[in-house]
């Protein structure tokens, strides 16, 4: 596949690593419907963001939604390794928002049609929000890891016990919206969990 040629050993250790974090954060969560939807507002992020080793870095993603959207309940974590279940804990990254008006909106979703065509048009967004992150140091070993642009709590309803729960569909849950990997040119791929 393409990130494989382009980043040999490493872009397959990154499938390795971005399939065991998907795997867990799909049985984390208690859904009682077998095929759940996607909640909350879509979020559009580039999957991997390729950074140079000791600079600085700036990327954008954004946050759109039918309905009206809130600045602060835009979140961007870094998934960390955890005891049972993959943690998302607070970036030191410098994220700056700012709503689009509705004829802005549709000069992005026509400059994003236009770069990834789509056999089905995309529903017409009233309400988005973009982000512009920045990192106001520079970039180690450290910061190469998968991140998340989260919109509202990403906790399981009610404050429930993770657990790991067998679902009956082999593939119950789709990508995690706002999911991306940061990768830091000059450094070791990520290892794989065991």
């Amino acid at each position: 596949s393409g990130i494989n040629a382009e980043y040999g050993d490493r872009g397959l250790m990154m499938k390795y690593f971005l399939v065991l974090i998907l795997v867990a954060f799909s049985t984390a969560c208690k859904q009682p419907n077998p095929h759940p939807r996607p909640h909350g507002p879509p979020i559009f992020v580039r999957a991997f963001q390729v950074a140079a080793l000791n600079e600085t870095y700036t990327f954008k993603f954004g946050v759109a939604g039918m309905k009206p959207l809130e600045k602060s309940e835009i979140h961007l974590k870094k998934v960390l390794k955890g005891n049972r279940h993959p943690e998302l804990v607070d970036t030191d990254f410098k994220v700056s928002l700012k709503r689009l008006t509705e004829e802005e909106i549709k000069e992005w979703m026509d400059r994003k049609d236009k770069k990834n065509p789509r056999p089905n048009p995309r529903p017409a967004f009233k309400h988005a929000i973009i982000g512009k992150v920045k990192t106001d140091r520079v970039l180690t070993c450290e910061d190469q890891a998968p991140y998340m642009v989260i919109y509202g709590d990403r906790r399981c309803e009610g404050g429930d016990e993770l657990e790991g729960v067998v679902h009956p569909h082999p593939r119950p849950h789709p990508r995690p919206r706002g999911f991306f990997f940061i990768l830091v040119e000059g450094c070791e791929p990520p290892r794989r969990y065991d």
